[in-house]
């Protein structure tokens, strides 16, 4: 699995701090950035997350199965574009650790990905679509996208995600992403509070 930022609002904090402001006051004075901090901690603990809605955060993610974006896109305040079946042949897999860590569970597996891959390849030499030929395709097959989601939506996908009972791809792309968020923003990514 691959993530890398792409972009993120500049000056995300000033955007939070102004956003949050003009609630208050139709025009903010200036502010030291001390009190800016104080002022973004205090709006999250209040529970007053519109002024995060203004910051955005666009990641490029690759190499994760069609089952973890199948979750991922269920988060739908956010914007995904996605690599086409249609448009592009699958060739890698992802493998899960449970069944990878015991050499026969992941023989078998591998067997039946490529049986299903030489299938989807047949049904395209019999003159099938894509589109059709797509059907046989488990949800293992790799895939890449971009992702751009607003700070309030992210900390409700790293409270769902980051946790315990989730679902362990899902939960090491939220990390991944976590990670990047606080690195760049933790006056808002620093204070989440983990599910366990």
């Amino acid at each position: 699995m691959k993530v890398n930022l792409i972009s993120y609002t500049p000056d995300p904090l000033n955007v939070i701090w102004r956003a949050y402001r003009q609630c208050k006051t139709p025009t903010p004075k200036y502010e030291p950035e001390k009190n800016k901090k104080q002022l973004v901690a205090h709006c999250i603990k209040l529970g007053h997350l519109s002024p995060l809605e203004h910051v955005s955060f666009t990641f490029a993610i690759s190499d994760i199965s069609r089952a973890a974006s199948h979750q991922l896109v269920r988060h739908r305040l956010a914007s995904y574009s996605q690599l086409s079946q249609r448009e592009h042949s699958p060739e890698n897999f992802v493998v899960p650790p449970e069944i990878a860590k015991r050499k026969e569970l992941a023989d078998a597996f591998q067997y039946r990905v490529e049986a299903a891959l030489t299938t989807f390849q047949w049904l395209l030499d019999q003159g099938i679509e894509k589109e059709d030929a797509r059907y046989i395709l488990p949800q293992a097959m790799a895939t890449s996208l971009v992702m751009t989601m607003n700070c309030r939506e992210l900390l409700l996908f790293f409270k769902a995600r980051c946790c315990e009972a989730a679902q362990w791809e899902i939960r090491q792309l939220a990390n991944e992403i976590h990670k990047i968020c606080e690195n760049k923003l933790p006056e808002v990514f620093a204070c989440r509070e983990r599910n366990k």
